[in-house]
């Protein structure tokens, strides 16, 4: 029989809120989805590259559907396709991941038409738009600074949402979604053939070899930036935590992480007492749920974090068999 939830039990929740931490990471949020709107009016849509995601998406279906009304724009289908990606998420991923992703999903739509509205005001004449002669070749911005800057300033927004403990959503959902019910299946590489997809759509709907080229090369400068922005690159990390409540903390990297740790005894170097060192890896995107979890737990834990140069085996080089926790899935140090 499920416990009811008292007012009590809401009040207690309510109190044990870090609203200063709340207040910072959904300004992260409001910035990531901010620069990315900003990216995708000034060089991704704009110059129809076509890099995967849900912008490649809505950009080869404004191709196809915007000769029956001018209302079906990249802008129309980058709001649709997030609401619908959310909830999907929600349906297939679970209401954790829908929880990381509300607040962009909110905020990213309204200023992807707010950036369009103002970069469309007269005071701008025709600045911040494609100038083509009679042969449609010649640009105010090339196509080149445009997938260049386009793809660095998506990565930039990508990277400001991990460090807030958020996710810009999209087409990892799908991805999240078919290697929940095929677990042989490798996340990273069903991103890949997603992306690959949608890339090619854009090929055969734009037929522009070149723009369709820039927009790979796009998508590559994106994960670049990604890897150099958050935490300077590197995608597995190493931390070393000392604590009291070494084990409380163990419990929640395992429950909630998904990630075992590696418990050490070692003696201090001041007061020469006895403590355990907890050594856990993780992914990029668990920094910030790490990092929350130590907040909340114990704040005064003494904690190191390297950047690893190479981690392998279940977890990471090896993909987890199932979703669920599990002894016999989680990485092992």
């Amino acid at each position: 029989m499920t416990r009811k939830i008292t007012k009590d039990d809401i009040i207690k929740f309510i109190k044990k809120q870090d609203y200063r931490k709340l207040a910072k990471q959904s300004l992260m949020v409001l910035a990531s989805a901010f620069i990315l709107a900003l990216a995708v009016e000034l060089f991704i849509a704009n110059f129809g590259l076509v890099s995967g995601g849900v912008t490649g998406i809505a950009i080869v279906l404004e191709r196809i559907f915007l000769r029956i009304s001018p209302v079906l724009d990249a802008e129309f289908w980058i709001t649709l396709l997030t609401w619908i990606f959310f909830f999907l998420g929600l349906i297939f991923v679970g209401k954790a991941f829908a929880a990381k992703t509300l607040l962009f999903t909110i905020v990213y739509p309204p200023c992807l038409h707010l950036i369009d509205w103002f970069l469309g005001l007269k005071i701008f004449g025709d600045y911040f738009t494609k100038i083509s002669d009679t042969s449609g070749e010649t640009y105010q911005i090339g196509l080149i600074l445009a997938a260049v800057v386009g793809g660095a300033m998506v990565g930039l927004a990508i990277a400001i949402s991990f460090m807030a403990d958020s996710s810009t959503g999209g087409v990892d959902i799908i991805s999240l979604a078919i290697c929940k019910f095929f677990p042989k299946v490798k996340l990273s590489h069903m991103t890949l053939l997603i992306d690959a997809t949608i890339v090619v759509a854009g090929m055969f709907v734009i037929q522009n070899f070149v723009i369709s080229l820039l927009g790979i090369i796009s998508a590559a400068v994106t994960s670049f930036m990604i890897d150099k922005v958050f935490l300077g690159g590197s995608r597995a990390f190493i931390a070393q935590i000392v604590s009291e409540k070494h084990e409380d903390i163990r419990n929640a990297i395992r429950d909630e992480m998904d990630r075992t740790s590696t418990i050490f005894d070692c003696v201090g170097g001041y007061s020469g007492e006895d403590k355990k060192m907890l050594m856990v890896s993780f992914t990029m995107s668990q920094y910030a749920q790490l990092m929350s979890i130590l907040d909340r737990i114990d704040p005064k834990c003494f904690v190191t974090v390297h950047r690893a140069h190479e981690i392998g085996g279940l977890g990471f080089s090896i993909e987890k068999r199932s979703t669920a926790p599990s002894s016999s899935t989680k990485n092992n140090l």
